[in-house]
């Protein structure tokens, strides 16, 4: 595996500052990473990143997203929320990619769940672990992977999520029972988990490229923004209760209950939330 030095400790460095929030530990990721996570989704929460590989004059997902750094940390972003319901079983969906890393490099994809809410991952709560053979860097790099996720009836109300791609070598090897075990380099990204009959997260965006009207709403939602796409209404609970299509600039909300709800919308800006109420 090429190791570019630099760009390793540029990454190391801006993973240190993006970790500040997050209360997971943290592994040593010696060189950086070659390939990334471009893109995570359950439960109607979207998280994509973007990049210029060093060495490749493509794209990674769309600028109109963050920058990937290699320690992600999404815990405060109040629109990377994960919602979900004790008992129930969700599907999570991770895309990666390979922008610099060799063609047959082996990877691991591991996805742990913190149920308890006491910030220590352990062995238990590895729900995921895989091998990932990578190809060519290039856009035809990307692998896309489904994955189960069931609910412990007794899960903490807030607990973290963290997904994280990692390089698989003899020389610096994983050590299963210890999850923050340092290695030879990948990324992660970890995000804020909402259990229950916890509130869901909400932080409202209005601005000239995205807004909703009329609000409080008899019925009909106009939507301002750029590529409307995909739409999806939450009750204040967490509970998805509407999904489709925007529509012509609109959204049909009557057959909702009157009360507030949150709404998020696929732009080409990225995802935006805010909360609408139905009269």
């Amino acid at each position: 595996m090429k190791k570019q030095l630099l760009f390793g400790l540029f990454a190391l460095l801006m993973g240190s500052q993006a970790m500040a929030q997050s209360q997971l530990c943290q592994p040593f990721l010696e060189w950086g990473f070659y390939a990334c996570i471009s893109k995570v989704e359950i439960n109607g929460m979207v998280s994509e990143f973007s990049t210029t590989p060093d060495g490749w004059n493509g794209k990674i997902g769309s600028n109109s997203y963050d920058e990937p750094t290699q320690y992600g940390d999404l815990t405060a972003d109040a629109s990377k929320v994960v919602n979900l319901k004790p008992g129930e079983e969700y599907d999570l969906n991770v895309t990666v990619c390979n922008f610099s890393s060799g063609e047959g490099d082996l990877y691991y994809l591991t996805v742990y769940f913190d149920w308890n809410g006491d910030y220590e991952l352990t062995k238990a709560e590895t729900i995921y672990q895989e091998t990932l053979t990578l190809s060519a860097p290039g856009q035809n790099s990307f692998i896309a992977k489904s994955i189960k996720v069931q609910v412990p009836a007794d899960a903490a109300a807030t607990s973290t999520m963290r997904v994280y791609l990692h390089y698989k070598t003899p020389a610096v090897p994983y050590d299963e029972n210890d999850p923050c075990c340092d290695q030879d380099g990948g990324m992660l990204k970890d995000y804020k988990v909402v259990t229950g009959d916890a509130p869901i997260s909400i932080a409202n965006v209005s601005s000239e490229s995205f807004s909703v009207y009329p609000n409080p709403t008899e019925g009909t939602l106009y939507v301002n923004a750029e590529e409307a796409g995909e739409y999806m209404l939450y009750s204040v609970d967490g509970k998805m209760v509407q999904k489709g299509m925007v529509m012509g600039g609109a959204i049909n909300v009557a057959a909702n209950q009157p009360g507030m709800y949150i709404l998020k919308v696929q732009t080409g800006n990225g995802v935006k939330q805010t909360t609408v109420v139905i009269k």
